[in-house]
């Protein structure tokens, strides 16, 4: 149905399929694989439907699957061995494509300077976020920005103690930040790529 639509309005899109993440992100996958099972053996008792999307794993199969259908149907699509979101920020940065669509905030922390955040296609509408907007409202240059995730949590490190998102800002606003080890080295994951 999305192609279907995106070839409607004429839009042309590339899928971008998920590679290998960072030894930095194991954590937060193991975290995510406990939730998936818990998920999946309250399917197993209740076939519910949010338990099911909640336990949901992409395959391999699943994966060929899908980029045999992208061949048949002429899509362009991309498979690398490297996380999705750095792809995706990639082909915007120099304007290859102009945006991505995801749910995925990180886009951002990789410097994709749009993402595209929800699409109804029935009234051909969708809501998208420009970085360079978000930077404007908060006042931040894009270091700074990416310090700000790291600071208050991300999938390549635990959150500072005690730090929510509004004391990483102001921190970060009043330029009194020192990223420790595993910061820099998070931060390093977004800037670097």
């Amino acid at each position: 149905n999305q192609i279907n639509m995106f070839q409607k309005l004429g839009i042309d899109m590339i899928y971008v399929f998920d590679g290998t993440p960072p030894k930095e992100k194991a954590k937060v996958l193991k975290e995510r694989d406990i939730i998936k099972k818990t998920a999946k053996k309250e399917y197993d008792k209740t076939k519910s439907i949010q338990a099911y999307q909640q336990s949901f794993f992409i395959t391999n199969e699943i994966s060929n699957s899908a980029k045999e259908y992208l061949i048949s149907r002429g899509i362009k699509y991309i498979a690398e061995n490297i996380e999705a979101d750095i792809i995706c920020a990639s082909l915007v940065k120099p304007k290859i494509v102009d945006c991505v669509y995801t749910t995925d905030f990180d886009v951002l922390a990789y410097g994709a300077k749009c993402m595209i955040v929800n699409i109804d296609y029935q009234k051909k509408y969708f809501e998208y976020i420009l970085l360079k907007d978000i930077l404007k409202g908060l006042k931040l240059g894009y270091n700074q920005f990416v310090d700000m995730i790291v600071l208050s949590g991300c999938d390549y490190c635990d959150r500072a103690e005690n730090m929510t998102l509004n004391k990483a800002y102001k921190f970060v606003s009043e330029e009194k930040v020192v990223l420790g080890k595993n910061t820099k080295k998070a931060k390093d994951i977004f800037v670097s790529n």
